[in-house]
C-alpha cells in the first residue's frame, strides 16, 4: 500500500489505512474516531523526524539526527568531485523504474561501465567503446581518503541511493 502516487507537493500526507493525517512537520492533526478512545491525544503523536540536508545539488536524508553532514563526511571527495560542479545540474528527463532486486548489486552494477559490451551488447553496449575507457591503475578504491567504516559508507550509500530508485 502506498502512501503517495506520481510527483508534487502536499499540505498534508493521509494515511491510506487508517487514515490518519499528518502535516509537513509530522505532527498528526486527524485520527478518526480515535477521540472516543481514553487517553488519546494527537499532540503525542508525531511523525519521526529526518534529517534532510543539500549537498551540491542533491538531496541527502537520514534518520539518524547525529551523524555529521554530508557535507563533512565527503569532504575529502571536493578535489575530485569539483570539476563536475554537481549544484548546477539540471534535470533533462526522469524516468521512474521499480526494481525487485538487491540494491547493493543494482548499485555496483551503475559503478562501472566495463560489462555494457558483453552484458548488454544489443542496447547501450552496443554504443560503448571499450577502447575509451581508462582504468585506474591503483586497483580497487581504498586509496580514497575516506576515513570511516564500510558500514558508515554503506549507510550513506542506502540513503543516496534510496532517494534516487523508486
Amino acid at each position: 500500500m502506498r502512501l503517495v502516487d506520481g510527483v508534487g507537493n502536499t499540505r498534508k500526507c493521509i494515511c491510506p489505512y487508517h487514515a490518519w493525517t499528518y502535516d509537513v512537520s509530522g505532527n498528526l492533526i486527524a485520527a478518526p474516531h480515535m477521540d472516543q478512545t481514553d487517553g488519546f491525544d494527537k499532540k503525542d503523536i508525531a511523525l519521526p523526524h529526518v534529517r534532510c540536508e543539500q549537498f551540491e545539488g542533491w538531496l541527502c536524508v537520514s534518520l539518524n539526527q547525529n551523524i555529521a553532514s554530508v557535507g563533512e563526511f565527503l569532504a575529502p571527495l571536493n578535489k575530485i568531485t569539483a570539476p563536475y560542479v554537481q549544484k548546477d545540474y539540471v534535470t533533462i528527463f526522469t524516468e521512474p523504474h521499480d526494481w525487485d532486486c538487491n540494491w547493493k548489486c543494482l548499485t555496483e552494477n551503475f559503478m562501472e561501465s566495463y560489462h555494457l559490451p558483453v552484458a548488454h551488447k544489443v542496447t547501450v553496449g552496443a554504443h560503448y567503446v571499450v577502447k575509451d575507457t581508462s582504468f585506474d591503475r591503483r586497483g580497487h578504491f581504498e586509496h580514497l581518503p575516506i576515513s570511516s567504516s564500510p558500514n558508515q559508507m554503506a549507510r550513506r550509500l542506502a540513503i543516496r541511493i534510496s532517494t534516487t530508485i523508486s
